[in-house]
């Protein structure tokens, strides 16, 4: 969850410099949704319930926004700023899913993970 979680905020970080500079009309944009859970791949496809979840997630995520499952969210509270939303009734979930908007990385954490995955 937090290679994820990082990730995306990379992405968020480089496409807000990215539209830094170019005009209105020239800017990318992007929603982000993750969810964690297991899934098979089957001829470069990845199929499962996680993978319904999160795309379900990533649509309801706002403008330049990462959007994360609670089973994301177990991983990776301790490291990130967040705010906790709405629960959130999607096609394909019996219950509603509580998910947390991403906010940004904790002081300290992207040292603390590139000194222990280098």
């Amino acid at each position: 969850p937090i290679d994820g979680v990082l990730a995306s905020l990379e992405i968020q970080k480089e496409l807000k410099e990215y539209n830094s500079k170019r005009a209105e009309h020239e800017q990318l944009h992007t929603r982000i949704g993750l969810n964690t859970g297991k899934v098979f791949m089957k001829e470069g496809d990845v199929f499962g319930d996680p993978v319904n979840i999160a795309s379900r997630i990533e649509s309801n995520a706002p403008h330049d926004g990462i959007l994360i499952h609670e089973s994301t969210f177990i991983g990776v509270k301790e490291f990130v700023d967040y705010e906790k939303m709405e629960p959130l009734v999607v096609k394909g979930s019996d219950e509603p899913l509580d998910t947390y908007l991403i906010l940004g990385y904790l002081p300290g954490v992207l040292e603390m993970y590139f000194k222990t995955n280098s």
